[in-house]
């Protein structure tokens, strides 16, 4: 699916919690084999906390574009309430395994394919 948003023209963005280092170590070895070309950037909290309204400002700041447009997809719902805050737009990742989260207005999502993309 990342490659197929990609393909769209989409630019695609991480921000993790781990190092910049560590998410190219971990993208670049996936089961689906090297995914760093869909990714335009990588972002950690050098930037800022991710529970942090300013730090998703910066990000947009750093696309270049208003934070309304951007999607911002994490399976923490403060993170989310932080984007939100920042206008961004926001998705839950349910995931196997992961601690549940608190009742939400995000839209959930557990496989990439449920997210719908309207350029």
């Amino acid at each position: 699916m990342l490659a197929a948003w990609r393909a769209l023209g989409l630019d695609l963005r991480i921000y993790s919690s781990g190092s910049i280092a560590a998410q190219k170590l971990f993208f670049g070895h996936t089961q689906a084999g090297n995914l760093l070309e869909c990714f335009s950037a990588f972002y950690d909290t050098t930037i800022g906390g991710k529970k942090e309204s300013a730090s998703y400002q910066q990000i947009a700041a750093d696309i270049g574009c208003s934070a309304s447009q951007i999607l911002f997809c994490s399976d923490v719902v403060d993170e989310l309430n932080a984007a939100t805050n920042a206008g961004m737009q926001t998705a839950l990742s349910v995931r196997p395994g992961n601690p549940a989260q608190p009742p939400s207005h995000h839209f959930a999502f557990s496989q990439l394919g449920e997210v719908k993309i309207v350029q």
